[in-house]
């Protein structure tokens, strides 16, 4: 019975540590979500003009940027995570 008691405690122990864990990923993650980046030069800094600026239609009146894609994609993982 004494051995059935201490396993049952640490299952719960690595269920909270687990949850935990996951829950401070995801909080770490979503700080990237407010966070603008900044180019390091001209290469980036075009690279990120065509991903904000450039829409393309997606169908069915659907007209995003990359930018706005990988923005939502990031998001939805973050807060699978979380």
């Amino acid at each position: 019975m004494l051995q059935e008691n201490t396993m049952l405690k640490r299952y719960t122990f690595w269920l909270w540590t687990a949850v935990t864990l996951l829950f401070l990923t995801g909080l770490i993650h979503s700080i990237g979500l407010f966070v603008s980046p900044v180019p390091a030069n001209d290469v980036e800094r075009q690279l990120f003009a065509l991903l904000m600026g450039y829409k393309q239609d997606l169908g069915a009146g659907f007209h995003r940027t990359w930018w706005d894609l990988f923005r939502a994609l990031s998001s939805c993982f973050t807060s699978k995570t979380a």
